[in-house]
């Protein structure tokens, strides 16, 4: 039993996580990443350098180095097994909230920072100008030509949009929205979808999609983005605060409070502000219903994962 990654494993890839937080036991870090079927999981931590201390601050080293470290350690993986074709997750922790310690020659946006919004633009902003770099050094190695490379993030956070600076009070999308920006230079058309939702689970089926990776032997429940036409409701789970359920099935968004049973129905398309619960207006009862029943769908899943039974071997 094992994850996405045992599936590219199966098919014969390396693969591997790395990560710029130093601590892979945080969180049970390395044991889940090892049962999700990475076969190398590794810290930054291993390859720090001294020269590298003016880039490490707040939770860890900046995404330059990072990336620099990165690619340093994959040469020496491709000249082990040059045969095999890699997937690696890389997981940058440079705008992992709270943002501090950034030196004051590095901040861009807000010079003198007075709070978390004014240092996270900060982050952002020095995160973006570093991504580059990545480009260059996966150009500069051959036995990278033809990668994919997929950009994405575990969550957002929220920067008082609905006056909440902390993401596990809410279920407003400031805290679930997150980029995902997909490059396979040469092959795919630049394109932005609208009118669709997708969430994480969606992107192992993407890959397996474009590299024609069968998925009759696993069960994996997302779908591919480039499919346009299945019906695929979006669910979503704030654990904390009494527990949140959500399901989006574009432009409608259903919540259920589990512990006040307060239920909240936003039409993302015309108020992505999320000002205006429709459950206090006029609604249709029936399609209210459609999207309520449908929450069970995450008590299946619940179950399929506690049983074992979400991939077949």
């Amino acid at each position: 039993i094992g994850g996405f990654p045992a599936i590219l494993a199966d098919a014969g890839y390396q693969t591997i996580f790395f990560q710029a937080f130093h601590d892979l036991k945080f969180d049970n870090t390395y044991n889940s990443m090892v049962k999700a079927g990475f076969s190398v999981v590794k810290s930054y931590a291993e390859y720090r350098r001294k020269e590298d201390r003016p880039s490490i601050w707040g939770w860890g080293v900046e995404d330059k180095v990072f990336y620099e470290r990165f690619f340093e350690m994959l040469d020496i993986l491709h000249s082990k097994t040059p045969e095999k074709p890699v997937f690696a997750a890389l997981a940058t922790v440079g705008t992992h909230i709270p943002c501090d310690g950034m030196p004051p020659e590095k901040r861009v946006v807000y010079k003198d920072p007075q709070n978390i919004r004014e240092k996270y633009s900060n982050a952002l902003r020095l995160s973006d100008s570093q991504l580059p770099r990545f480009f260059e050094l996966l150009k500069e190695r051959k036995y990278l030509e033809n990668s994919i490379v997929i950009i994405t993030a575990d969550h957002s956070f929220p920067m008082r949009e609905h006056g909440i600076y902390n993401n596990e009070v809410n279920f407003y999308d400031e805290t679930f929205r997150i980029p995902f920006l997909l490059i396979w230079d040469g092959v795919i058309k630049p394109e932005r979808i609208k009118n669709r939702a997708y969430s994480q689970i969606d992107i192992g089926p993407t890959i397996t999609d474009m590299l024609g990776i069968s998925e009759a032997d696993n069960n994996m429940t997302g779908i591919s983005v480039f499919d346009r036409k299945s019906s695929h409701p979006v669910y979503l789970i704030q654990p904390y605060n009494g527990r949140f359920l959500q399901v989006v099935n574009y432009p409608l968004k259903y919540i259920s409070h589990l512990k006040t049973g307060k239920e909240y129905l936003f039409n993302l398309e015309n108020d992505p502000g999320e000002k205006t619960n429709l459950m206090l207006q006029s609604y249709d009862p029936g399609m209210v219903k459609e999207l309520k029943d449908s929450l069970s769908a995450i008590y299946l899943n619940q179950q399929l994962i506690e049983e074992n039974k979400i991939r077949k071997k």
